[in-house]
């Protein structure tokens, strides 16, 4: 299991900043210590996905909101860990004005 903490607004909801830590889900231990998350990007949206190698995630931020039609707009980006190593958190893409994600 994975949760996101600190940060410039975690909340539950926002994740700028946040330090992404590994836990045992049945025993609450902590484990390794992830990464850090861009500050800069204001996230909103954090999904992680586990896979054979590691987890993909993908992560989303608002970044305007048009009022006719009312429509919040949202980019997104990619990133990859291994919950057990410290300091795995890789940015796979950074594509600003785009919404990058991943399909599960």
């Amino acid at each position: 299991m994975v949760l996101a903490s600190g940060g410039a607004h975690a909340s539950g909801y926002s994740f700028p900043g946040a330090t992404l830590q590994a836990f045992n889900a049945l025993t609450a231990e902590a484990g390794a210590t992830l990464g850090v998350l861009p500050a800069s990007d204001g996230i909103t949206y954090l999904f992680c996905k586990q896979g054979t190698d590691g987890m993909l995630c993908h992560t989303s931020h608002h970044t305007a909101t048009e009022t006719a039609p009312s429509v919040t707009l949202y980019e997104g980006d990619v990133y990859f860990l291994k919950t057990e190593k410290s300091d795995s958190l890789l940015r796979v893409t950074n594509s600003p004005g785009k919404a990058d994600g991943v399909v599960f």
